[in-house]
C-alpha cells in the first residue's frame, strides 16, 4: 500500500517469503473496527503470533 502526493491510497502488489509451515492470509479491515475495545489489526495479529 502506498499514499500518493494528492492523499489516495493504492494497493501494491507485495511478495513476502513464508517458512514452509506458515500461513498467508489478506484481511480487509476499517481503521475504525474493533474487538473487545482494541483495533481489530491489533487483535488479529496477537491472536496469530499465538
Amino acid at each position: 500500500m502506498r499514499r500518493s502526493l494528492d492523499g489516495q491510497i493504492y494497493l501494491t502488489e507485495q511478495s513476502i517469503k513464508l517458512p514452509s509451515e506458515g500461513k498467508l492470509i489478506r484481511v480487509f479491515i476499517g481503521k475504525a473496527d474493533r474487538w473487545e475495545g482494541e483495533p481489530l489489526y491489533e487483535a488479529i495479529v496477537h491472536l496469530a503470533k499465538k
